[in-house]
């Protein structure tokens, strides 16, 4: 599990986009988790917000045939937010 302190908007956000990318990928919960590897409830979680490790957002992204960068804009940011901050 993650450590990112998202805001409940971001969480809101990325939840919506995981949701739209699940739909259009015409995946279904059990699918995708089969697919991953993973408990459906873990599918569940990151439908609602909770942020995946860095290896399954990838998965979750070449799955569901979008970007990473797309799908978990917010934590990427707060990546790169963090990375600058130990860089300076």
């Amino acid at each position: 599990m993650s450590s990112y302190q998202l805001t409940k908007s971001e969480r809101k956000a990325m939840a919506k986009r995981l949701q739209a990318a699940r739909f259009l990928a015409k995946k279904t919960v059990r699918g995708t988790a089969d697919e991953m590897g993973v408990a459906p409830a873990s599918i569940s979680q990151w439908l609602s917000g909770t942020v995946p490790v860095p290896e399954s957002r990838a998965r979750l992204a070449e799955i569901y045939g979008v970007s990473e960068e797309v799908l978990f804009a917010e934590v990427i940011a707060h990546e790169a937010e963090a990375r600058k901050l130990l860089s300076a």
